[in-house]
C-alpha cells in the first residue's frame, strides 16, 4: 500500500481500552535512528509499513531520556 492508503490513527483507546496500565510493554536495544529514522520519510518507517500490514506508529515527544513508541 502506499501511504496515503493507509488507515488513519483510531486512537489508543482502540488498541488499549485498559488504558495504558493494561498495555504490553517491553524494551529494546536498538536505537532510535535505527527504528523511526531521521524523518518522517526514513527507510525504515517504509520498511516496516511494506512488511507489517495494518499497523499505525507513534512516536511520543522525548521524556526522562527517552521517547514512548506505540505500535
Amino acid at each position: 500500500m502506499l501511504r496515503a492508503q493507509r488507515s488513519t490513527f483510531a486512537g489508543h483507546a482502540t488498541y488499549v481500552p485498559d488504558g495504558v496500565e493494561g498495555a504490553d510493554r517491553s524494551t529494546t536495544r536498538v536505537t532510535e535512528e535505527q527504528l523511526l529514522g531521521n524523518d518522517r520519510f526514513a527507510v525504515a518507517r517504509f520498511a516496516v509499513g511494506l512488511r507489517v500490514g495494518y499497523c499505525y506508529h507513534q512516536a511520543s515527544d522525548k521524556r526522562n531520556g527517552g521517547r514512548p513508541v506505540w505500535f
